[in-house]
């Protein structure tokens, strides 16, 4: 029924939530680098979001579909790696001409 389905969702965005708002702590462990940071975040986002996609219907359910999510995803991430790098990059380089 629909009610089934509205309470279906609301569960699962509530889990799904919370799971995502837990990765947030990756990018304030300063002891771990950059790119460990990005993927470890990559891999626990795209894996919560996989089965939600999948089973609230937010994608085809074939194999291409499944490919196209985790490329996007990978995109995007390594654009998000490249903006944070060169911005570290920047400040570290302003930091040593100050010193």
């Amino acid at each position: 029924t629909e009610l089934n389905a509205v309470i279906a969702q609301t569960i699962i965005s509530m889990i799904y939530g919370a799971i995502l708002s837990g990765t947030s702590v990756i990018w304030a462990i300063d002891r771990w680098s950059l790119i460990k940071q990005t993927i470890t975040h990559l891999l626990i986002y795209s894996t919560a979001t996989f089965p939600v996609a999948y089973f609230l219907y937010w994608m085809p359910h074939n194999v291409i579909s499944i490919l196209i999510y985790y490329s996007v995803f990978i995109t995007i991430y390594f654009f998000i790696w490249l903006i944070s790098y060169t911005k570290i990059k920047i400040t570290i380089k302003k930091i040593n001409t100050k010193l």
